[in-house]
């Protein structure tokens, strides 16, 4: 089935729609925009509009990928300069979600009501950010995170931790998307088990590379690690963390 957008919705500009994606009623769409397949925006959602920017204009418009659901009445903005305002595959926004320019969200998040994201933001894979939770611009989120309902993020949020609070604040680790990651393919139960399964080559290895990639923008103590220190961890020029 080819994509549809309903005959009351507004379009403005190049809009690409994908195999199977549908948007409902009364949505305004603002190109340069880029769809996917098998994704639903449901009604009342506003995408495209100018990036909320004192000095910048629109440069790279916003893609979507494929098997995402955007909730009623959902807001993303156009990009500026940095990359276009990007949600990769399998994500779902619940109602009234703000995406805002330069955004880059992976895959397979949940992102609940009333969740606000501010400019230049960057969401990792597998995340759950609770309702009303709201995340300060040029802020990074590793993989695997738990974001408690209500909180203010203005820390960079290692791979795979609950957080929770006003500000954020450290609440262990998220076990349960840390099932079937052990070394040794059981659950990870523990602190223990965590730091045992830090293997070259896993996912968790992968997701903390691709943390380190984006993460300390906004200097170097505005993160929230683990509760242990990992003594001499220090990134190469490949991007591999490096244990001595």
């Amino acid at each position: 089935m080819e994509g549809r957008i309903h005959p009351n919705c507004k379009v403005y500009g190049k809009v690409e729609i994908g195999k199977g994606s549908f948007v409902a009623s009364g949505c305004y769409l603002y190109g340069p925009i880029t769809i996917g397949e098998n994704t639903h925006i449901e009604a009342g959602c506003i995408l495209g509009t100018p990036p909320e920017h004192k000095s910048k204009d629109s440069k790279y418009g916003i893609v979507i990928g494929n098997d995402n659901v955007i909730g009623v009445n959902c807001t993303i903005t156009a990009s500026t300069d940095e990359r276009p305002t990007t949600i990769g595959n399998g994500n779902y926004l619940m109602a009234g979600v703000h995406i805002s320019h330069d955004c880059l969200i992976g895959n397979d998040n949940v992102i609940s009501h009333k969740t606000v994201l501010a400019g230049h933001c960057i969401v990792g894979d597998r995340n759950n950010l609770g309702v009303g939770t709201l995340v300060h611009q040029h802020t990074t989120i590793g993989s695997g995170c738990m974001i408690g309902m209500g909180s203010v993020v203005v820390k960079d949020i290692y791979p795979y931790l609950k957080v929770y609070g006003n500000p954020v604040e450290y609440g262990g680790l998220n076990l349960y998307q840390l099932k079937g990651l052990k070394h040794d393919g059981g659950d990870i139960l523990n602190n223990m088990d965590f730091k045992d399964s830090m293997i070259e080559g896993s996912l968790i290895i992968e997701d903390l590379k691709k943390f380190h990639k984006h993460s300390n923008r906004r200097g170097k103590d505005r993160v929230i690690g683990y509760n242990w220190q990992l003594e001499n961890e220090k990134w190469n020029n490949a991007n591999h963390l490096v244990y001595l």
